[in-house]
């Protein structure tokens, strides 16, 4: 699925990287959005299969019209928000200082 459309909710791609994951298999591709006044936030995909499914006990159904996709809202003490999901072959974070609400819309249009 790797998201790429170059502008998303006021938002525009400034960047694209790939990195080799520990078990040299597979990598993660990041992508990088900035908005006009300096939000950002990063998607980072890689495919499923190297990833522990007890990872997934505490995700709940994203509902879709597209197949079985799962996600988390993780929180913490900083201004960042974390969104873990699955759609399809892909685990996926959405990380950035932007809202929880912008960070689901953000997931929803990647389904």
């Amino acid at each position: 699925m790797p998201y790429k459309r170059s502008v998303a909710d006021g938002f525009k791609l400034i960047n694209i990287n790939a990195h080799l994951l520990e078990n040299g298999y597979d990598s993660a591709t990041e992508y990088i959005y900035e908005s006009a006044d300096g939000k950002k936030y990063t998607i980072t995909e890689k495919f499923k299969a190297f990833v522990d499914p007890a990872v997934y006990n505490s995700f709940q159904a994203l509902e879709s019209n597209f197949g079985h996709n799962l996600y988390f809202v993780e929180h913490n003490a900083r201004n960042t928000t974390k969104i873990i999901y699955l759609i399809g072959m892909y685990f996926g974070e959405i990380t950035g200082d932007i809202s929880t609400n912008d960070a689901l819309n953000i997931l929803k249009s990647l389904v």
